[in-house]
């Protein structure tokens, strides 16, 4: 898929050349840290530490979305001028972790290829990459986020449960492919602005991607039961 938004253009303005190396540079440090927090986040599930594993690639997904609202005009919740904002409202954006990771679900409902890749996987009427966005217009997105982290104690009585109980495998394993479907997807972004030569760049990326997607798929693709999710139901 190929996702054009508003252009700068290669454009031979100082200005011009600025605004698309400050692109850059922000592309190129928010998708190699999704690429590191994917790597890693598929390392702790081939150790079972399904918890942090899909911490990580929730992270992951944040970064992806994160990117979007760095850069992107409308269509996109992102504010096109952050200019009119002051710093306090900035800093405030960029730490709503579900804003985050609503911005990043626009590649998903879009990607027609995603959607097909899991039609196969019982459980979701609607398809597996708009549970995504379900997930946090239902407001879960925390409460997910949090329990891949903390033990939670109940005040009344006293109860707690580990993220060992709370976050199942399937929540990491949905978490890793929709992250590497995002992540991916997002390679191609304002690629019709960048110098001719980082095209390559970023089409081994996202091939990398794909590929690691696919692997990861191959491997454990049937023993997933994400209906069995609590937080995907």
């Amino acid at each position: 898929m190929f996702l054009t938004l508003a252009p700068v253009g290669r454009s031979n303005s100082t200005m011009g050349r600025q605004v698309l190396s400050m692109r850059i540079r922000t592309k190129e440090a928010l998708l190699l840290n999704c690429d590191l927090l994917l790597s890693e986040s598929i390392v702790l599930f081939r150790t079972n530490c399904f918890p942090r594993s899909c911490f990580l690639a929730m992270t992951a997904i944040e970064e992806a979305g994160k990117l979007l609202l760095s850069l992107s005009p409308p269509p996109f919740k992102g504010p096109s001028d952050f200019s009119q904002m002051s710093q306090g409202e900035v800093q405030k954006l960029f730490r709503d972790h579900p804003a985050k990771a609503a911005e990043a679900t626009v590649t998903l409902w879009k990607n027609t290829e995603a959607s097909s890749r899991y039609a196969g996987s019982p459980g979701a009427s609607s398809g597996w990459t708009s549970c995504l966005k379900k997930l946090i217009e239902a407001k879960c997105w925390m409460d997910l986020r949090n329990s891949c982290l903390y033990v939670d104690v109940s005040t009344e009585t006293g109860e707690s449960i580990s993220p060992q109980e709370t976050v199942c495998v399937d929540c990491a394993s949905y978490m890793i492919c929709m992250g590497h479907e995002v992540v991916a997807d997002l390679a191609d972004a304002w690629i019709e602005e960048e110098p001719l030569y980082h095209l390559d760049k970023w089409l081994r990326f996202k091939s990398d991607m794909d590929q690691r997607r696919n692997d990861f798929m191959k491997h454990y693709g049937e023993s997933f039961k994400w209906e069995q999710c609590r937080f995907l139901r």
